[in-house]
């Protein structure tokens, strides 16, 4: 298990370009997109899903019924960990606190699966300052 934060001026086109790796939300023809692909996936497994993401948290998170991007973003991650070994995630349509929430969430996710890898890329410049 791996999670690794960058930002949006950092070095991280060398993961774009991996093979082993699938870019998720990124303004490319081959990465995955959030909002359409969450929507592809059928009501009765999303609420599996949902189910199995508060199991391992160990509590109900109110942001996985959010009908917000926060919870496109919890949902479709954890969906892709369980097929794929490693991602590359923009942050892009998230507020700075979903963000937040978003990599505390996968840090405890990520911990309940053995060889996987998450690159969280933020939509914003590393010197950000966040009121």
């Amino acid at each position: 298990m791996k999670i690794s934060v960058m930002y949006v001026d950092d070095n991280y086109q060398q993961f774009l370009e991996r093979q082993d790796i699938v870019a998720v939300n990124f303004p490319i023809k081959k990465s995955m997109k959030i909002f359409s692909d969450y929507d592809k996936i059928k009501y009765k497994e999303k609420l599996k899903l949902k189910s199995e993401i508060e199991e391992i948290l160990g509590f109900s998170d109110p942001n996985l019924d959010s009908k917000e991007a926060i919870e496109n973003f919890l949902v479709f991650t954890y969906y892709l960990l369980k097929i794929k070994d490693k991602l590359i995630i923009f942050t892009a349509g998230l507020s700075y606190s979903s963000i937040d929430h978003y990599i505390e969430v996968m840090e405890v996710i990520l911990n309940s699966f053995s060889n996987k890898a998450l690159y969280i890329v933020k939509n914003y410049p590393r010197d950000t300052k966040i009121l």
